[in-house]
């Protein structure tokens, strides 16, 4: 309703409003918790998150709390995942076997383009040099943990690791399903910021830069929450590991035939 109205209009009942703010959503800040967003990643207005809420509702939200929210179960799916290091198949290894091959390729390209102008050659050694760093913290483990301490990564190495496998051989038939529900994850995280995004717009367009009803600063606080409170942002994070399936690593035949199903006709 406010996104029809102008900013004129909505100063005609504002102070109605007084204190009343989406703070006040419990409904909401119970899906913000089942889902996982970690209080700690939450950008601060002063209070905590669920200071506006009755004794009643902020013990509601302190069970929901104590139990496994969707991320976590999610963790702990993908760190079950098979697959990862068989008999003669290791995942990480022919990973970066891959990665070397990839990275080798496209430095050669660049360089032996001799009609390519010095300064593009050098921006393009550089992009290079970047896509690198991600693929070595990835494939460093000590690199990697260092980013779930600084809070830059939440799933952990081996998640990870089950989460690009299921990524990059999708078209294999038993994980399909898998690879449609990490999608379906980032779908949903994404879809919660893009309603964040339009909600801080139409502050911007009705209070302008104004303190928000809530008494967070408004628009900046709402600005903030897009990246800050999305829950599955490994998961999109995936896209800078991918690779190429002219370089994925071959899988053994007999991995291949289990991830066609195929194990569940064999006969003893």
């Amino acid at each position: 309703v406010l996104e029809t109205m102008t900013p004129l209009d909505f100063m005609d009942f504002r102070h109605v409003l007084g204190a009343s703010s989406g703070f006040q959503s419990f409904q909401f800040r119970v899906l913000e918790t089942m889902l996982g967003l970690e209080e700690s990643k939450r950008v601060s207005y002063g209070k905590r998150f669920d200071e506006d809420f009755t004794p009643e509702q902020r013990t509601a939200i302190a069970a929901v709390q104590q139990k496994p929210s969707l991320h976590t179960l999610i963790a702990d799916w993908l760190e079950r995942i098979p697959f990862l290091d068989l008999e003669g198949f290791n995942f990480l290894s022919e990973y970066e076997q891959a990665v070397d091959t990839m990275i080798s390729r496209e430095k050669s390209v660049i360089l032996q383009y001799a009609d390519m102008p010095e300064e593009e050659r050098a921006t393009r050694l550089r992009m290079l040099e970047e896509s690198t760093k991600h693929f070595r913290e990835f494939l460093d483990r000590d690199a990697y943990e260092a980013l779930r301490k600084s809070g830059d990564r939440r799933l952990s190495h081996e998640a990870t690791q089950a989460a690009l496998f299921i990524s990059l051989y999708r078209d294999e038939p038993i994980l399909q399903l898998p690879f449609e529900f990490l999608q379906s994850l980032v779908t949903l995280d994404n879809h919660l910021a893009t309603w964040r995004h339009r909600h801080s717009m139409m502050v911007l367009r009705m209070l302008g830069r104004k303190m928000g009803t809530g008494g967070s600063a408004g628009f900046e606080y709402l600005r903030q929450t897009i990246d800050r409170h999305r829950v599955f942002s490994d998961l999109f994070n995936l896209s800078i590991l991918l690779i190429p399936r002219s370089v994925l690593p071959p899988l053994p035949e007999g991995l291949k035939t289990d991830l066609g199903f195929h194990y569940s006709t064999r006969r003893t």
